[in-house]
């Protein structure tokens, strides 16, 4: 390698010494924001945890979990007062539009497998019956006072279909938590995988610039300390200028 440096002046020398520096600096920096980006707020990683905690939020309870649907449906068996009832009615109303609107935004959102088949699937379908019953058939018999017909629908259509719905809600639950733990996990590993590449990196270019820092410093200082020596030898020989520098390269030294 010193017989390559040796054509190289002292200013590109020192250029190309600075250069592995640099290098490993941008590595590093590289590899970090990189990692910065894919976990920070509003990045892909942030955005599947805030997911799962959405999840949770969603089936723990409403709008995904039916439980103050089905809550709001006894009270009305039990409501005299006509102002209150048309309040419960449209409070749930409102909750199933709201039930509706999350099912599409997780149809759309999840990705596939059980937890996603769990939610939309099974846990829909018997909320969308026990709904669809409820609006169609069990509040106009309230309504219009049959409470004995009203009773019996909610012992016979709604709860079975409420209990099959939550049980497929306890099921997404038993998934949920774990697919959560999961994508927290998967951002500390890709931070620690981010901080290693940077750090190798940095190590790798610091060696690399260690080795051509060793190499620039000899080819200036092996000529010039060759120079020094013939130098004092002329001093010492009375003025003998027969001595001669040995002339390697084309940098600054080898022409003086």
């Amino acid at each position: 390698m010193n017989g390559w440096l040796s054509h190289l002046s002292i200013k590109r020398k020192l250029f190309f010494l600075a250069t592995p520096f640099v290098l490993a600096l941008a590595a590093a920096f590289t590899s970090l924001y990189v990692g910065v980006e894919e976990v920070k707020v509003n990045g892909p990683l942030y955005k599947q945890i805030a997911q799962a905690k959405d999840l949770m939020a969603d089936v723990l309870p409403p709008p995904e979990y039916l439980v103050e649907s089905y809550a709001i449906t006894l009270e009305m068996l039990v409501e005299t007062d006509r102002a209150s009832l048309d309040a419960l009615i449209l409070k749930s109303k409102r909750l199933r539009e709201e039930y509706e609107l999350r099912h599409s935004y997780w149809e759309k959102e999840l990705p596939e497998g059980e937890l996603k088949h769990r939610l939309t699937f099974s846990a829909y379908q018997a909320g969308r019956a026990f709904l669809d019953v409820r609006d169609r058939d069990f509040i106009p018999a309230v309504v219009a006072g049959d409470l004995n017909k009203a009773r019996q629908l909610a012992i016979t259509a709604l709860r079975p279909k409420y209990i099959e719905h939550r049980t497929a809600i306890d099921q997404v639950i038993a998934l949920g938590i774990p697919w959560q733990k999961q994508m927290e996990e998967q951002i500390a590993t890709v931070i620690q995988s981010y901080l290693r590449q940077g750090i190798l990196w940095t190590v790798v270019f610091l060696a690399v610039a260690v080795f051509i820092g060793l190499s620039v410093a000899k080819s200036i200082t092996q000529p010039l300390s060759i120079m020094c020596k013939i130098s004092r030898d002329i001093a010492k020989g009375e003025g003998d200028l027969t001595k001669r520098v040995p002339a390697e390269g084309h940098d600054e030294i080898a022409q003086m």
